[in-house]
């Protein structure tokens, strides 16, 4: 690389200055428009609320879950033949079809 490359600020750089330079009024204005404007308030609370809602959503999903493992592991354990599955038949059911071997 030559020495003159070398001292010459990259154009990346120069775009960087040009555009800070160019924008210096709006990014100073910025922290006021923010503090007077209610729609920012208003966006921040929805995503809140979203977040809520998500959190206690997964909490009773995980109750849910529990209390069904916990009925499950209650009953008391049924031999296979009991539940159809023995041989790889299916038992026959008034709702749907069922196959055979």
């Amino acid at each position: 690389m030559s020495d003159l490359a070398a001292s010459r600020p990259r154009s990346a750089t120069v775009l960087k200055t040009r555009l800070l330079d160019a924008h210096s009024d709006e990014f100073a204005a910025a922290p006021a428009w923010a503090a007077e404007d209610p729609s920012l308030e208003a966006a921040a609370a929805r995503i809140t609320a979203a977040r809520r809602r998500f959190v206690l959503g997964a909490a009773t999903s995980f109750t849910y879950a529990s209390l069904l493992a916990a009925k499950l592991s209650a009953r008391s354990p049924r031999s296979p033949s009991s539940t159809g599955l023995s041989s790889g038949r299916w038992r026959s059911s008034p709702t749907y079809t069922t196959r055979t071997c």
